[in-house]
């Protein structure tokens, strides 16, 4: 007789897992490259690579409006599907690529900050929080997550941008801080 493998059960009912550690960087020119680190509680490891979506920050360099000294800029960085791609460790079990085996997988990164007075270059730094969920494997299970960290983006001042110009975003990080709201 074949041993019966126990469901994996659905996360603690209604809690999240909270990302306490890890972060993103994503650096420019022109195309996006990321690096993403995610750890948190109930055993829960993410290290995707981030594929087509909404960058955060994005917006500046690429709208002749959006970035204009004293303008809030939203910050915004979505993915979602074959954009996520890489294993999920959670409660000591290793589950393949959410985006390819599995219901799904969303990461959703936001934020605002104002865009600085006019210069060669800027850092500003902000608070940002991360939504999203993984589903690692077909049986219904779906992995919640949440995180909350301070953001540093690094601008500069493009002339190519419309007259006069406007900040470009060239790089920019975000770390987890592990404070997060209950």
């Amino acid at each position: 007789m074949a041993a019966v493998r126990p469901p994996v059960q659905m996360a603690s009912a209604g809690k999240s897992i909270v990302i306490v550690q890890g972060g993103f960087l994503f650096t420019l020119p022109r195309t996006f490259n990321s690096s993403v680190t995610l750890r948190g509680t109930q055993g829960f490891r993410f290290d995707p690579s981030l594929g087509h979506g909404s960058f955060p920050a994005a917006q500046c360099g690429e709208s002749q409006t959006a970035c204009l000294p004293g303008t809030t800029v939203s910050v915004l960085g979505l993915w979602n599907g074959l954009d996520v791609l890489g294993t999920v460790v959670w409660r000591g079990k290793t589950f393949p690529s959410p985006g390819i085996n599995s219901g799904g997988v969303i990461v959703m990164i936001t934020g605002q900050f104002v865009a600085p007075p006019q210069a060669d270059a800027a850092t500003v730094t902000f608070p940002f929080t991360l939504t999203g969920f993984v589903q690692p494997e077909d049986n219904g299970v779906s992995l919640p997550f949440e995180g909350h960290g301070i953001a540093t983006v690094h601008l500069v001042w493009d002339l190519t941008l419309g007259p006069g110009g406007q900040w470009a975003l060239h790089d920019s990080r975000y770390e987890f801080n592990g404070a997060h709201s209950s």
